[in-house]
């Protein structure tokens, strides 16, 4: 009989002009949308496993203002399109790597709490895995 193992998150990185961002992270999730096909024939109804398209939501504690800040430079690389590429570590050992559609950072948060924001970066392409 297997026996299950809980698997957590280690780590994300996010990397936008070579520089790479791990310690604003808090927490990411990299989400699978499938894109079925389907139609109908003369012969009848088809399924087919179509491309699966993927999101990566992070939240991110907010820096506005200090060196190298992650916030600042996620809005910088939304207005020039500059590529933003990531890595997810899980605690066993298996990794995920891509690039994502950079995308605006938002502004704000509770006057009586950490700022932190969400992002919800579309994946470019596909996702590149290594289990170990």
């Amino acid at each position: 009989m297997a026996t299950a193992q809980v698997v957590t998150g280690k780590s994300i990185t996010l990397t936008i002009n070579s520089v790479a961002y791990t310690d604003q992270c808090t927490s990411s999730m990299l989400t699978p949308s499938e894109n079925p096909i389907t139609g109908v024939t003369f012969s009848g109804a088809y399924a087919a496993k179509g491309i699966p398209t993927w999101t990566l939501d992070v939240e991110l504690v907010a820096d506005w203002g200090a060196a190298s800040s992650i916030c600042e430079s996620l809005w910088s690389a939304a207005e020039t399109g500059t590529n933003v590429t990531f890595t997810m570590l899980a605690a066993t050992g298996a990794s995920f790597t891509g690039s994502v559609v950079p995308v605006f950072p938002s502004v704000g948060g509770a006057a009586d709490s950490v700022q932190s924001i969400s992002v919800s970066f579309p994946v470019n392409g596909g996702i590149t895995e290594t289990f170990s």
